[in-house]
């Protein structure tokens, strides 16, 4: 025998049907929905993370001390990769003089009346003998005048020099060196008179086989500083300076 369902039976069934597949609808939505806003919340802190940081003056300041620090450990690091090789050995350096070259030479001392002179070396001094004639003449002065011999010495320290002036007792104008013979200088004026000069004793002779019995050039000694002692200022009136600091002061005398 067949049952027939009832009509509300069917309508309760359609009812809850309906029921539940609003509730899943509702569901659906509410997941959606915190997928979305978990998804878009990590973009923005995935943007934030990923944005370029602000630089301030702080900021600024600590990057630089960084990147000198960086600098410096490098520096450090080469220094102590490369192989330094030290400097040769030496001996001090030492200010050498020009060499005194002798002999018989053009006189370059304008405007000075010279025509030439001799160089050479006597008792470890260096003498110069230059020859010429007077101030203000020349080798073509119509007038002769007395011929001048210049003697230069210089000490073996090169710290002391001394000049000395000799004249002939004839008007024999301009005096020029043509040739030396063991220290005697032979000279010819501008008369054409032939004179001669002894270097060792700074006299003229007559010939250069005379024997002279003068004594020599006398060696100058080198010149020696003497150093001043100073002198202390003296006190005002009444100041007594605490002892064992100053000098004795000196006894000043009042202004009137």
């Amino acid at each position: 025998m067949r049952h027939q369902k009832s009509p509300t039976l069917s309508i309760l069934s359609i009812i809850t049907g309906f029921l539940a597949l609003i509730a899943l609808v509702i569901i659906v939505s509410f997941a959606f929905k915190f997928l979305v806003s978990s998804s878009i919340g990590m973009a923005l802190s995935t943007a934030t993370a990923s944005s370029p940081t602000e630089v301030t003056p702080t900021s600024f300041q600590h990057w630089r001390e960084t990147a000198e620090a960086a600098v410096m450990e490098t520096h450090f690091a080469l220094i102590a990769m490369t192989t330094v090789t030290p400097p040769p050995t030496c001996c001090p350096p030492t200010n050498t003089p020009e060499p005194f070259v002798t002999g018989i030479f053009e006189a370059h001392v304008a405007p000075r009346p010279f025509a030439n002179l001799w160089k050479g070396m006597v008792n470890g001094q260096q003498v110069r003998v230059y020859a010429g004639g007077l101030e203000g003449t020349y080798t073509d002065t119509p007038n002769l005048t007395k011929g001048v011999l210049e003697v230069h010495v210089t000490s073996p320290s090169l710290d002391n020099f001394e000049s000395v002036r000799y004249e002939t007792s004839e008007l024999t104008g301009w005096l020029e060196i043509i040739a030396e013979d063991h220290y005697v200088l032979t000279l010819v004026g501008q008369n054409h008179q032939t004179l001669y000069f002894d270097v060792l004793t700074m006299q003229f002779v007559d010939s250069l086989t005379t024997t002279i019995t003068a004594p020599t050039i006398t060696p100058l000694p080198p010149i020696t500083s003497t150093a001043i002692p100073p002198t202390p200022y003296p006190f005002p009136e009444g100041y007594t300076p605490p002892p064992g600091q100053y000098p004795p002061p000196l006894t000043s005398t009042p202004l009137p």
